[in-house]
């Protein structure tokens, strides 16, 4: 049989770096970006008529995921406990590493195509676009099986902690919104796919927290950051206490900085600690 080469068209360009930061869908994604087309695929032309559309598709590369195996059953993030086919999943890790994502088409300019809420990696191949077509891209009354039967996780962050991700969202960590919805808006308590521990088991310190009970309260890290919050499996519902460093005053201290980010974690222990 014969084989394929898919040439990108283009490359996606935004914010996110780090697949953990990235929502399952793009509608829960608050990135914003822009395709920066490949030569031989960059006229203007070729984008006339989306200008009057709000959403198109794009068909893109897992690009960081081709050398994970591909398995003919997976766990859904949104519903871990079950087993289904790849089919009839949406999981990233496919044979032919294509993905296929709805977004929300901002403007054009300069022969770029400007998008908001994608949930797609800075650097992601691109290798078609399609617009969105309500008659044949919405059907009435369709069956998802499984899917149907998710119970949305429910996060609240408390006002100490919305003030904290506000200010990393004012100065360079833009994809906090993102990361909480990626971690928090699926079930958090999945110790192979997460990096979260109960907070018995962290090293951390988290000021002020005499008086708070450690009944079903986690620390999630994402990155150098790490997240404190009481998870009720029961009611699949979480809140969000407090943000602080994963760094330790002496590794602050270090003229090493791998992540070239201990500047900013200094600023926000002063403002917050």
């Amino acid at each position: 049989m014969a084989e394929f080469t898919l040439k990108p068209i283009g490359y996606f360009k935004g914010s996110h770096l780090n697949k953990s930061a990235v929502p399952r869908q793009g509608y829960l994604s608050q990135q914003k970006g822009y395709i920066q087309f490949e030569k031989g695929f960059d006229a203007q032309s070729a984008l006339k008529g989306l200008e009057k559309m709000s959403h198109l598709w794009l068909i893109f590369s897992f690009h960081q995921n081709e050398n994970h195996p591909v398995k003919p059953l997976v766990r859904p993030p949104r519903k871990p406990e079950i087993q289904v086919g790849i089919w009839a999943s949406r999981s990233p890790y496919r044979p032919n590493h294509l993905g296929l994502t709805l977004a929300s088409i901002e403007k054009i300019k300069d022969s770029k195509l400007y998008l908001t809420h994608v949930d797609l990696l800075d650097g992601t191949p691109i290798f078609d676009i399609k617009p969105y077509v309500t008659e044949s891209d919405c059907p009435q009354n369709p069956q998802l099986g499984w899917i149907d039967q998710i119970e949305k996780w429910k996060y609240f962050p408390s006002p100490y902690f919305a003030e904290q991700t506000q200010w990393l969202s004012e100065n360079g960590v833009s994809e906090i919104q993102d990361v909480l919805e990626s971690q928090f808006g699926t079930p958090p308590l999945q110790f192979k796919r997460k990096r979260i521990a109960p907070f018995s088991e962290s090293q951390l310190a988290f000021p002020n927290l005499r008086k708070v009970s450690q009944e079903n309260l986690y620390v999630l890290s994402y990155r150098t950051w790490r997240i404190l919050a009481r998870i009720e499996s029961d009611k699949k519902r979480s809140y969000l206490l407090r943000l602080t460093t994963g760094y330790s005053p002496a590794e602050l201290l270090s003229d090493k900085d791998p992540f070239q980010d201990k500047k900013f974690h200094r600023l926000f222990i002063e403002k917050f600690f």
